[in-house]
């Protein structure tokens, strides 16, 4: 017999890097994780990975690994995969807001007069966060005064940049009041 020899084939040996996963609650900031667990190492041998994603609002995103790097050990024993992680955002618990129309007060001239301003009486809105409301009162004569004549109009919303966000918020709405106040008038008798 004929010896022959033999053939001893080492492979790499199969890595995974996976990204985190995280669920935040809005606040109106941008949020990420830049943290991944490996997986199947041997020995001494470590890496470094840098991981990519961010989240402002609510929904979900991938938290990608975009590159690696060896820092022990020799890369070619290795075939790496990557594994993305999910970022969600929740509203969470709702922010209690109140919104108002304005008051405001004239003294007749006899033209129209409105005031489409409304404010936050209560609660806060969070960075970056913008009420957009109009109001849609209108008075004259002083016959046209009446309680809560100033009303918000219907499609008032809560954005930041242009990105609807009044999920978060729970919006108590009040009217305001329009005044037309008598105007003085004096009347002088003649005299000779």
């Amino acid at each position: 017999e004929i010896a022959q020899d033999g053939q001893l084939t080492i492979t790499p040996r199969p890595v995974t890097i996976t990204a985190a996963s995280e669920t935040f609650t809005y606040d109106g900031q941008s949020h990420s994780n830049d943290n991944y667990k490996v997986n199947n190492l041997v020995g001494e041998d470590e890496l470094t990975a840098e991981v990519e994603g961010s989240i402002t609002y609510p929904g979900s995103v991938p938290n990608k690994v975009v590159s690696h790097k060896f820092t022990t050990g020799d890369f070619r024993n290795y075939t790496v995969t990557y594994v993305d992680g999910t970022l969600k955002m929740e509203y969470g618990e709702q922010i209690a807001i109140t919104i108002k129309a304005e008051d405001e007060s004239w003294i007749y001239d006899g033209t129209a007069h409105s005031n489409a301003g409304v404010k936050i009486t209560s609660g806060e809105l969070l960075e970056g966060d913008v009420l957009e409301a109009t109001a849609s009162g209108s008075v004259t004569n002083v016959a046209d005064n009446a309680k809560d004549n100033n009303t918000v109009n219907e499609g008032y919303r809560i954005m930041n940049g242009e990105t609807d966000v009044t999920g978060k918020y729970a919006i108590t709405v009040e009217a305001g009041t329009l005044t037309i106040n008598p105007r003085p008038v004096t009347i002088t008798a003649a005299s000779e």
